[in-house]
């Protein structure tokens, strides 16, 4: 497993580290459908509570998934293109 940050030295593998410009863009091309479509399936199923809980329900949803399930996908699918260099 590459490590991407050494936490002892302060330093990222720039051979293995992503385009700032790139994760940028491959994580709003995501998270904004997603806050989108769980926003209108979350005000459906939860309609009469009071929003900053849906809000709550939205984050912890959209977090989790973005962090167990969604980036691992992308990261295997756009792999090489986030890691080529220009």
């Amino acid at each position: 497993m590459a490590v991407l940050f050494n936490i002892r030295t302060m330093k990222t593998n720039d051979k293995k580290t992503p385009s700032k410009l790139k994760l940028i863009v491959l994580v709003w091309l995501v998270v904004f459908p997603m806050i989108l479509l769980l926003g209108s399936v979350i005000d459906m199923l939860f309609s009469k509570i009071h929003y900053i809980i849906k809000s709550l329900v939205l984050s912890l949803t959209l977090v989790s998934s973005m962090i167990y399930f969604i980036m691992p996908f992308l990261n295997k699918v756009f792999g090489k293109w986030l890691q080529k260099k220009h």
